[in-house]
């Protein structure tokens, strides 16, 4: 029965895989860009060291 149940939850684990990839929709949105953008927009300029170390 546990046999019987893990192939099962494979195989719907693996259809829902290959639909999502074949679903055509791309994963960017015009949202998702954007906001990249704004974050990094203030990366050029000035930049300011506090401290030492790795982020």
């Amino acid at each position: 029965m546990k046999k019987a149940i893990m192939l099962f939850t494979t195989v719907i684990v693996m259809v829902v895989v290959v639909w999502e990839k074949t679903s055509g929709k791309a994963v960017e949105s015009k949202l998702l860009l954007d906001n990249v953008e704004a974050l990094a927009a203030g990366e050029f300029g000035r930049d300011t060291c506090l401290g030492s170390g790795n982020v």
